[in-house]
């Protein structure tokens, strides 16, 4: 029988190297990906940005989520990952569009 885990407790044993812990949050909280890089697709492909990229960022943005959040702000955990991952891809969306990198994004 499998234990469940609360976020606090993942998170702590997370601070701890717990790489079973981090692979728990992570499927946990995937679906918040998957929904933000649905949401940016349309305009990744108009810039030129591969979804595997778009999906790279959106992970990058959720491993930042999980290694500041803080417990004692009155932020859920699922609100604080979103807030991440969708800044995240704004911030390469936005990095994608800048006309130095359209001709790198055409290649």
């Amino acid at each position: 029988m499998k234990k469940e885990y609360s976020d606090s407790e993942l998170l702590m044993m997370m601070n701890e190297h717990s790489e079973s812990a981090k692979d728990l949050l992570y499927n946990k909280y995937q679906y918040i990906v998957r929904i933000y890089v649905k949401k940016y697709k349309k305009m990744a492909y108009v810039l030129g940005m591969e979804i595997k990229d778009l999906t790279q960022e959106a992970l990058v943005g959720f491993a930042d989520a999980l290694n500041s959040y803080k417990e004692d702000e009155s932020t859920k955990l699922a609100t604080f990952i979103s807030l991440c991952v969708e800044r995240r891809l704004q911030s390469a969306l936005l990095k994608a569009s800048r006309k130095k990198n359209i001709a790198l994004n055409e290649a």
